[in-house]
């Protein structure tokens, strides 16, 4: 499966760092294994419409995720952070 997510050099988004810490704020989320993206263009561009502040440098990527270890989560796909690193 392609998944579709906003990234930054260090492979995280445009808000967390991949280790999961805010990139403006600095204060850590709890621990997590997976990362989060979406099933098309579209629906990335859709997702993040409404946001102003995505950082420079930050870039939509594509990444094949063999289609069992994607999980669907309500507005967007899970997958595990191996897959980045």
């Amino acid at each position: 499966m392609i998944i579709y997510r906003l990234e930054m050099p260090d492979g995280g988004g445009p808000f967390y760092t991949f280790d999961g810490v805010h990139r403006l704020s600095g204060i850590p989320m709890p621990p997590s294994d997976y990362l989060s993206g979406c099933g098309s263009k579209e629906d990335l561009e859709e997702y993040f419409r409404k946001v102003n502040n995505i950082p420079d440098g930050c870039k939509i990527v594509e990444r094949e995720i063999p289609d069992e270890y994607v999980k669907i989560s309500m507005h967007e796909l899970l997958f595990p952070k191996k897959f980045v690193k």
